[in-house]
C-alpha cells in the first residue's frame, strides 16, 4: 500500500554522504586573479582535524529511496622497499524509511547492476592511481 506524501517531506532530498564528492571546487579568485587557499590544518594521528576522509567517492541512486556509495581510502604502509600506499574500499547502502535515511548492510537484486558499475569505477580509479605513481622496483 502506498503511503501519502507529507507536506514537509522533500522528495528530492539527498541521502547522507560519508565522504568527499568526486567534484572539487576552487575558492573564488582574489583581486589579482589568483586562488588563495588557507594553510592546511595540523595533522592529528596522521589525519587533518582528527578525522579521516576518503580520497574519492561515488554515490548512485539505485531506486527512489535507495542510494549506494563507494569510497576509496588511502593507507600509507611501510614495506621492505619503503613506504607504499594501500587502497581500501567501502560500499554503503543508504535507504529512506519513515522519512529518515538509514544505513543497511545488505543489497537487493536491483542494486547489483549499480554495485557492478561502482566497483568498475573504483577499480579504474585504483589502476589509474597506481599507473601515476613511481613503483620502487
Amino acid at each position: 500500500m502506498a503511503r501519502k506524501k507529507k507536506p514537509d517531506e522533500d522528495p528530492n532530498a539527498n541521502p547522507p554522504s560519508d565522504g568527499q564528492q568526486e567534484v572539487a571546487t576552487l575558492p573564488e579568485p582574489s583581486a589579482n586573479g589568483t586562488h588563495e587557499t588557507q594553510a592546511p590544518e595540523p595533522e592529528v594521528n596522521g589525519h587533518q582535524n582528527g578525522s579521516r576522509k576518503p580520497i574519492a567517492s561515488w554515490r548512485v541512486m539505485s531506486d527512489g529511496t535507495t542510494s549506494i556509495e563507494a569510497a576509496v581510502w588511502s593507507n600509507m604502509l611501510n614495506g621492505r622497499n619503503g613506504e607504499y600506499e594501500q587502497l581500501t574500499v567501502t560500499i554503503t547502502r543508504s535507504y529512506k524509511s519513515e522519512d529518515v535515511w538509514r544505513k543497511g548492510g545488505s543489497f537487493r537484486v536491483h542494486d547489483l547492476p549499480v554495485l557492478q558499475w561502482l566497483l568498475t569505477k573504483v577499480h579504474d580509479f585504483a589502476l589509474t592511481r597506481r599507473a601515476d605513481i613511481e613503483i620502487p622496483f
